[in-house]
Protein backbone atom coordinates (compact mmCIF):
# COMPACT_ATOMS: atom_id res chain seq x y z
CA UNK A 1 0.00 0.00 0.00
CA UNK A 2 2.65 1.99 0.98
CA UNK A 3 4.42 1.83 -2.29
CA UNK A 4 1.43 2.78 -4.16
CA UNK A 5 0.95 5.52 -2.27
CA UNK A 6 4.83 7.10 -3.57
CA UNK A 7 4.15 6.08 -7.20
CA UNK A 8 0.80 8.45 -7.20
CA UNK A 9 3.10 10.71 -5.33
CA UNK A 10 5.90 10.45 -7.92
CA UNK A 11 3.19 10.12 -10.98
CA UNK A 12 1.49 13.27 -9.75
CA UNK A 13 4.78 15.19 -9.19
CA UNK A 14 5.71 14.57 -12.97
CA UNK A 15 2.34 15.68 -14.38
CA UNK A 16 2.22 18.77 -12.50
CA UNK A 17 5.97 19.33 -13.53
CA UNK A 18 4.81 18.28 -17.37
CA UNK A 19 2.20 21.39 -17.39
CA UNK A 20 4.67 24.25 -15.73
CA UNK A 21 5.77 24.89 -18.93
CA UNK A 22 4.70 27.36 -21.39
CA UNK A 23 0.88 28.22 -22.04
CA UNK A 24 1.64 28.16 -25.71
CA UNK A 25 -1.01 31.26 -25.35
CA UNK A 26 -0.19 34.89 -27.10
CA UNK A 27 2.16 37.32 -25.00
CA UNK A 28 -0.64 39.70 -23.11
CA UNK A 29 2.40 42.05 -22.64
CA UNK A 30 2.25 42.45 -26.55
CA UNK A 31 2.34 46.21 -28.10
CA UNK A 32 -0.71 47.53 -29.19
CA UNK A 33 0.87 50.00 -31.92
CA UNK A 34 1.02 49.14 -35.10
CA UNK A 35 3.55 51.53 -37.01
CA UNK A 36 1.95 51.18 -40.11
CA UNK A 37 2.86 47.34 -41.32
CA UNK A 38 1.38 45.41 -43.68
CA UNK A 39 -0.92 44.44 -41.26
CA UNK A 40 -2.43 47.55 -40.81
CA UNK A 41 -6.42 49.00 -42.22
CA UNK A 42 -6.24 52.38 -43.17
CA UNK A 43 -9.40 52.54 -45.24
CA UNK A 44 -11.51 53.42 -42.37
CA UNK A 45 -9.58 56.51 -42.09
CA UNK A 46 -8.25 57.13 -45.86
CA UNK A 47 -10.11 59.70 -47.51
CA UNK A 48 -9.58 63.49 -48.68
CA UNK A 49 -10.27 65.63 -45.33
CA UNK A 50 -11.69 69.11 -45.44
CA UNK A 51 -8.36 71.86 -43.97
CA UNK A 52 -9.76 74.83 -45.09
CA UNK A 53 -8.57 77.53 -43.16
CA UNK A 54 -10.65 81.30 -43.50
CA UNK A 55 -10.85 82.12 -47.66
CA UNK A 56 -8.05 79.40 -47.94
CA UNK A 57 -9.33 76.26 -49.49
CA UNK A 58 -7.06 72.91 -48.92
CA UNK A 59 -7.47 69.55 -48.13
CA UNK A 60 -5.86 66.80 -46.49
CA UNK A 61 -5.26 63.09 -47.99
CA UNK A 62 -5.04 60.10 -46.37
CA UNK A 63 -4.03 57.23 -48.33
CA UNK A 64 -4.93 53.67 -48.45
CA UNK A 65 -1.61 52.80 -46.66
CA UNK A 66 -1.51 55.93 -44.07
CA UNK A 67 0.57 58.21 -45.58
CA UNK A 68 -0.65 62.21 -45.77
CA UNK A 69 -0.53 64.35 -48.31
CA UNK A 70 -1.78 68.45 -47.92
CA UNK A 71 -2.68 70.04 -50.80
CA UNK A 72 -3.62 73.84 -51.18
CA UNK A 73 -6.61 74.81 -53.97
CA UNK A 74 -4.68 77.69 -55.53
CA UNK A 75 -8.02 78.98 -57.68
CA UNK A 76 -9.70 80.02 -54.08
CA UNK A 77 -10.00 84.13 -52.99
CA UNK A 78 -7.02 83.70 -50.92
CA UNK A 79 -4.88 82.54 -53.28
CA UNK A 80 -6.12 83.79 -56.89
CA UNK A 81 -4.35 81.37 -58.87
CA UNK A 82 -4.88 78.71 -61.04
CA UNK A 83 -7.84 76.47 -60.41
CA UNK A 84 -5.67 73.52 -59.65
CA UNK A 85 -4.28 71.86 -56.53
CA UNK A 86 -0.83 72.14 -55.46
CA UNK A 87 1.04 69.72 -52.70
CA UNK A 88 1.16 72.03 -49.54
CA UNK A 89 4.36 73.58 -49.58
CA UNK A 90 6.72 75.63 -46.98
CA UNK A 91 4.07 77.75 -44.84
CA UNK A 92 0.65 76.48 -46.68
CA UNK A 93 -1.94 75.00 -44.16
CA UNK A 94 -0.56 71.25 -43.03
CA UNK A 95 2.34 71.47 -45.33
CA UNK A 96 4.53 70.02 -42.08
CA UNK A 97 2.30 66.63 -42.59
CA UNK A 98 3.37 66.14 -46.19
CA UNK A 99 4.43 62.29 -46.47
CA UNK A 100 4.01 61.33 -42.81
CA UNK A 101 2.86 57.76 -42.07
CA UNK A 102 -0.18 56.79 -39.91
CA UNK A 103 0.27 54.29 -37.06
CA UNK A 104 -2.52 53.12 -34.94
CA UNK A 105 -2.89 52.55 -31.30
CA UNK A 106 -5.94 49.57 -30.83
CA UNK A 107 -6.27 50.98 -27.08
CA UNK A 108 -6.89 54.51 -28.03
CA UNK A 109 -8.24 53.73 -31.05
CA UNK A 110 -6.27 56.46 -33.15
CA UNK A 111 -4.94 56.73 -36.22
CA UNK A 112 -2.05 59.36 -35.76
CA UNK A 113 1.06 60.49 -36.33
CA UNK A 114 3.84 62.95 -34.38
CA UNK A 115 4.91 66.36 -35.99
CA UNK A 116 7.60 68.75 -34.24
CA UNK A 117 6.85 66.63 -30.79
CA UNK A 118 2.94 67.30 -31.34
CA UNK A 119 0.74 64.54 -31.70
CA UNK A 120 -1.87 64.74 -34.28
CA UNK A 121 -4.74 61.74 -34.09
CA UNK A 122 -7.84 61.00 -35.91
CA UNK A 123 -10.19 59.09 -33.15
CA UNK A 124 -12.41 56.05 -34.48
CA UNK A 125 -15.81 55.49 -33.06
CA UNK A 126 -16.74 51.52 -32.54
CA UNK A 127 -18.36 51.89 -35.38
CA UNK A 128 -15.23 52.58 -37.32
CA UNK A 129 -15.67 56.30 -38.65
CA UNK A 130 -13.96 58.62 -37.64
CA UNK A 131 -15.35 60.55 -34.61
CA UNK A 132 -12.69 63.33 -33.26
CA UNK A 133 -9.38 64.67 -34.27
CA UNK A 134 -6.56 65.58 -31.55
CA UNK A 135 -3.45 67.84 -31.62
CA UNK A 136 -2.03 66.91 -28.09
CA UNK A 137 -5.03 67.36 -25.81
CA UNK A 138 -7.03 69.09 -27.65
CA UNK A 139 -9.74 67.12 -29.51
CA UNK A 140 -12.42 68.43 -31.53
CA UNK A 141 -14.58 67.79 -34.77
CA UNK A 142 -12.30 70.47 -35.87
CA UNK A 143 -8.80 71.84 -34.50
CA UNK A 144 -7.31 74.77 -36.05
CA UNK A 145 -3.65 75.15 -34.46
CA UNK A 146 -1.29 78.80 -35.03
CA UNK A 147 -3.49 80.59 -37.46
CA UNK A 148 -3.73 77.02 -39.91
CA UNK A 149 -0.33 75.45 -39.29
CA UNK A 150 -2.49 72.98 -39.06
CA UNK A 151 -6.13 72.37 -39.51
CA UNK A 152 -7.82 69.33 -38.99
CA UNK A 153 -11.22 67.60 -39.35
CA UNK A 154 -13.07 64.68 -39.01
CA UNK A 155 -15.29 65.92 -41.97
CA UNK A 156 -14.55 64.26 -45.41
CA UNK A 157 -14.61 66.92 -47.99
CA UNK A 158 -16.59 66.51 -51.48
CA UNK A 159 -13.25 66.84 -53.28
CA UNK A 160 -12.41 63.28 -54.21
CA UNK A 161 -8.86 61.81 -54.75
CA UNK A 162 -9.76 61.77 -57.97
CA UNK A 163 -10.48 65.36 -58.94
CA UNK A 164 -6.86 66.43 -57.01
CA UNK A 165 -5.32 63.87 -59.44
CA UNK A 166 -6.55 65.17 -62.50
CA UNK A 167 -6.33 68.71 -61.13
CA UNK A 168 -3.03 68.98 -60.32
CA UNK A 169 -0.62 71.91 -61.29
CA UNK A 170 2.42 71.95 -63.59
Amino acid sequence: MKFNSIFILILSGAFLFGCGGSSGGTDASTDSVDNGGSGTDFASVSGVYAANHFNNENVLFIDNEGKITAYNYLGDSYDNGLSCYRKAIQNDTNYLLNDTQLQYDENTLQFYTEVEGSRLAWEMNTFGSVSLVLYDSLQGTEIIIESGKFVLSKELSSITEDQISSSLCN
